[in-house]
């Protein structure tokens, strides 16, 4: 996704070899299949309680779960989601107004 804002820019040969540089320092977590399951229950658990979150965030929050992950994000900022994983399948317990 980095890449985008490289070949965006002026200088994109530049650009996309600092991204090469950064990635060869960092662990890069990839989707499972059982993220992908944690990630339909997100998804499906949140729609059912008349909540949306964009599919990429859910996808990045299920990459964590399924390592024990700690995710900080601004992007659901909006909210809280308060998550039961105790028994590895995240399940939402309820979902808060952080201004309240």
């Amino acid at each position: 996704m980095a890449n985008y804002g490289a070949y965006k820019s002026q200088q994109v040969d530049a650009n996309l070899a600092k991204i090469r540089a950064l990635e060869s320092g960092i662990n890069i977590i990839h989707a499972t299949p059982d993220s992908a399951k944690i990630f339909a229950r997100l998804k499906s658990g949140l729609e059912a309680k008349g909540t949306r979150h964009d599919d990429f965030d859910l996808i990045i929050a299920s990459c964590a779960l399924t390592r024990d992950c700690i995710l900080v994000t601004k992007q659901l900022a909006d909210s809280w989601i308060v998550l039961d994983t105790s028994n590895k399948i995240p399940t939402i317990l309820e979902e808060k107004d952080p201004s309240a």
